[in-house]
């Protein structure tokens, strides 16, 4: 007979054991990959930041002259995402995309079909209901007072 516990066999635990271990360096590994690239990035933000301030010190340009330059790189990858597509990382790329269904507004007789449907469903909607006067609403009071004592009745001995 094998040893169980707890419904496992010990065979069972040992390799789900190994297997976590093996996990667990993974994430171990995955983890100081990560550690590597955020500690790339803060340096490459540095660099990146001690050159912008650099320029404007020495009035190379302006604060804004640098931000519009930003904006205008931001954009030559064909969207205004705060960041570059890798492929446009060489000064002067521009990236060719396709369009997106954003870009494109539909043709004209697609927008005359859909605005005449609308027309349609807003002439087809119901009236609204008449708002209740302060008669309506005591006439309603009264009926409701009257139906549970009706109740109220029904239920004595």
């Amino acid at each position: 007979m094998r040893s169980m516990l707890y419904g496992w066999t010990y065979h069972e635990l040992q390799r789900i054991d190994e297997q976590l271990s093996r996990l667990g360096s993974f994430g171990r590994a995955r983890g100081r990959r990560l550690s590597d690239a955020e500690r790339d990035l803060g340096r490459v933000a540095l660099v990146t930041r001690a050159l912008g301030d650099l320029m404007i010190a020495k009035g190379l340009l302006t604060k804004e002259e640098l931000l519009a330059a930003i904006e205008r790189t931001d954009l030559e990858d064909g969207v205004a995402d705060g960041a570059i597509d890798p492929k446009a990382v060489v000064p002067g790329t521009k990236i060719e995309r396709a369009p997106t269904p954003d870009d494109e507004s539909p043709p004209p007789h697609v927008l005359a079909r859909a605005r005449a449907r609308v027309k349609t469903a807003r002439e087809a909607r119901p009236a609204p209901a008449p708002t209740a006067t302060p008669e309506v609403l005591a006439r309603a009071k009264e009926h409701l007072r009257a139906v549970r004592e009706k109740k109220r009745g029904k239920n004595l001995p």
